[in-house]
């Protein structure tokens, strides 16, 4: 796997504290520097798949690749399904006890929360099976 320099440099982390950090995240996988150049390293990993399954990495659906954020503050601390729970719990709390806030949404779309909120249940709605498939065939 190849990363790119610059996410290394957001992160403060040299090409070791990188490595170090992957495997704080990742249990039983081991992961080895190959190489190291101005602009990316290469890392390699006894288990690839395994590895990417996990935080810090993202999946993206669209173009079927696996992502890092370019912040380490934004690194997602719990599993990224757990994340999508939250959030749909939220909302059905709206939805719930404001109603004339969700009526008004509904009807008028007069405000930018609902373009948000329509992308992210359409993307919730994709990824969320694919990702209890995933955590069901670890």
């Amino acid at each position: 796997m190849v990363v790119p320099e610059q996410i290394l440099s957001s992160y403060h982390f040299t090409a070791e504290r990188f490595i170090t950090f992957l495997q704080s995240k990742q249990n039983t996988v081991n992961i080895d520097l190959v190489s190291q150049d101005p602009r990316n390293i290469k890392i390699k990993s006894n288990n690839n798949e395994s590895m990417l399954r996990n935080a810090p990495f993202y999946f993206n659906l669209s173009n079927q690749s696996y992502y890092l954020k370019t912040q380490k503050e934004s690194l997602m601390i719990l599993p990224e399904i757990l994340y999508h729970y939250l959030l749909l719990y939220n909302l059905s709390m709206i939805c719930r006890y404001e109603t004339d806030w969700w009526c008004e949404l509904l009807q008028t779309f007069s405000t930018d929360d609902y373009p948000l909120i329509n992308q992210f249940l359409t993307s919730t709605e994709q990824k969320i099976p694919f990702l209890i498939h995933r955590l069901l065939t670890l």
